[in-house]
């Protein structure tokens, strides 16, 4: 039977059950469902993040870390009839607390048959134990705690025992006014009876998140909220939650709900401190029937001795634990791990904004853009921080000079580290990566390139000219005429074939090398057709050449040329066969001014022998 089905026992027939019916374990209530502080029963119950004290010991025991000082405390809750929550709990700093508990459930009726045969009790008896601690250094906004507890059940005159923990922990967060937690609860062996019989620990996990508004000078009114989600073992996940107004260091006002027992439950208290006091109030109402029944739960605490630190230093008081009491202190307000001087205020050795204590990177150099942990930005990842790099949008990639400014070596346009040709010729044209242009493509850079419009498919020298403009040179040196007999048109017509055309590229590099020839330029044909056709068709198809190279080469002037059509009548061979004709079929270049040939031709055969 679930504890449900015990609460809802008690309401309607008074606690009496079967002692035959139940085994010893399964109508046992956790003495933590009905709360062991009215200060958190005020708040709904909500305890994962519930700001540090002694009464963390039963729930979350890192909040055991807030213990700096020496607390006596007491709580009591009264729910139907006699049944009732007793609670003490002893704290010492730094983070220690023990606690007994006894937790009378009622009587319930023993039977016999059908016949009552007297009544028993059902309660339990606790002890506790537990430390929570704030961890050192970098961790310092992280506590941890664990507790355990020893238990003695008597069920109807059968008694048990077990022993459990409680393990949690709380980040605290924006100056300690933001605090998340979560803990384990009942965490242990199952419950162990005189008997054979045994039940299992009623295990709860919770976590939750709390605020509070900052304690500063001149704040009268400060507002806190906490919320949780509860998880226990036989039930299904609840919420608890509420809120508290506090009115200076006197009153403290509270409200709030949970969920726990199938229906939405309000609670409200109250607290009141004075001197070494505290006194607190709750009432709820735990019923799970339509009929109210009114809890009330009371608490007490009473601070005495010291301090940790203040025994230990037998100093005045340090409200921020920076080392400086608060009468010399000149910022009160230090946050946690700042280094300060003897003024209490903290020091910032680097001048980053990020307090000394804190700063992870404290040799920052000055002007440096620094993130939340005091470390230097940088936002383009060229090894130069913000706030020092003149030149904060480099590329990725670049290298960069002392300034964070990219180099360019070669001054092409393109930055080192990117420039995937780091020594081009100063005033070189270049593409996207750096390296020179090749706009034909021919593989040899623009700035070598002595035939720039080269095809991409035609093979060229080391200066980027076709293999056929050298032999091309040479014919026309040697012979005083080019004489192109793979020239092709489309039948009977002057259109110029795509084949070619690298042939004609050739002719035409090697006539841009000396603009001081004349030239005739004869169309040939075969015997095809009439002689007055073919004369007709070679001078047009000689036309259409020389048309071509001007157009395509346009430092060639029409005025270096002469065309004439010979038709068939100087063939090379007899027109005997298509083989012949096709070597008849033929555009010649001849040199009209060869004394300015033989110029050229004395001229390079000097230069050879140089």
């Amino acid at each position: 039977m679930s504890r449900h089905c015990l609460w809802a026992t008690l309401l309607v027939i008074g606690l009496a059950t079967s002692s035959r019916a139940q085994t010893p374990g399964s109508v046992a209530l956790d003495p933590f469902d009905f709360g062991t502080a009215a200060a958190i029963t005020g708040v709904g119950g909500a305890s994962a993040a519930a700001p540090g004290g002694l009464w963390s010991l039963g729930y979350n025991p890192a909040g055991l870390s807030g213990v700096t000082e020496s607390w006596l405390g007491a709580s009591y809750l009264r729910w139907i009839e006699n049944s009732w929550n007793s609670y003490g709990v002893v704290a010492l700093p730094p983070g220690f607390a023990v606690g007994l508990l006894g937790f009378n459930q009622g009587s319930i009726t023993r039977t016999e048959g059908f016949f009552a045969d007297g009544s028993a009790e059902v309660s339990d008896f606790g002890a506790l134990a537990g430390y929570g601690t704030r961890l050192p250094g970098g961790l310092s906004h992280l506590s941890l705690g664990i507790s355990g507890q020893y238990w003695q059940k008597n069920y109807a005159g059968i008694r048990g025992s077990t022993f459990s923990i409680n393990a949690g922990g709380q980040l605290a967060l924006m100056e300690d006014q933001f605090t998340i937690g979560a803990y384990v609860q009942n965490l242990g062996p199952s419950i162990q009876f005189e008997t054979t019989e045994e039940d299992k620990q009623p295990l709860t996990i919770a976590g939750g998140a709390g605020w509070m508004t900052k304690k500063a000078a001149g704040r009268f009114v400060r507002f806190g909220l906490v919320a949780d989600l509860v998880k226990p073992n036989d039930r299904d996940v609840y919420f608890a939650g509420g809120g508290q107004v506090l009115l200076g260091d006197l009153l403290a006002l509270r409200g709030g709900a949970y969920t726990g027992l199938d229906k939405t439950t309000p609670t409200f208290g109250a607290g009141l401190m004075y001197q070494s006091f505290t006194f607190d109030y709750a009432f709820s109402d735990l019923s799970m029937t339509d009929q109210s029944i009114a809890t009330h739960h009371m608490s007490i605490a009473y601070r005495f001795g010291e301090r940790a630190d203040a025994a230990a230093q037998k100093g005045p008081k340090d409200s921020d634990g920076d080392g400086v009491p608060d009468k010399k202190d000149k910022c009160p307000d230090t946050p946690r791990g700042a280094t300060v001087d003897l003024t209490g205020c903290p020091k910032d050795s680097d001048g980053d904004g990020v307090l000394d204590g804190i700063d992870q990177c404290p040799d920052t150099p000055k002007a440096a853009t620094v993130d939340a942990r005091g470390c230097p930005m940088d936002s383009d990842g060229d090894g130069v921080w913000d706030g020092l790099d003149q030149c904060p949008d480099t590329p990725k990639g670049a290298t960069v000079d002392t300034k964070g400014c990219p180099k360019d070596s070669d001054s092409d346009g393109v930055y080192d580290g990117l420039d995937q040709c780091a020594e081009t010729p100063q005033g070189v044209s270049v593409d996207a990566k750096g390296c020179p242009k090749d706009s034909d493509g021919d593989g040899v850079p623009d700035f070598k390139d002595k035939c720039p419009n080269t095809s991409p498919d035609v093979k060229v020298d080391a200066g980027g000219c076709p293999l056929e403009v050298i032999e091309r040179e040479t014919e026309l040196l040697d012979t005083g005429v080019i004489r192109l007999q793979n020239v092709n048109f489309e039948t009977a017509k002057l259109d110029i074939l795509p084949d070619s055309y690298p042939t004609l590229e050739a002719v035409g590099e090697v006539l841009l090398l000396w603009p001081e020839l004349r030239f005739e330029l004869v169309g040939h044909t075969d015997s095809r057709g009439s002689v007055p056709y073919n004369q007709k068709l070679s001078e047009s198809r000689a036309n259409s050449v020389l048309q071509w190279l001007t157009s395509k080469f346009p430092d060639l002037k029409a005025e270096q040329f002469s065309v004439k059509g010979c038709g068939e009548l100087k063939p090379l061979v007899p027109h005997k066969s298509p083989a012949n004709m096709a070597k008849n079929r033929r555009v010649e270049f001849v040199v009209l001014n060869k004394d300015v040939l033989k110029k050229i031709k004395e001229t390079r055969t000097i230069q050879k022998k140089d």
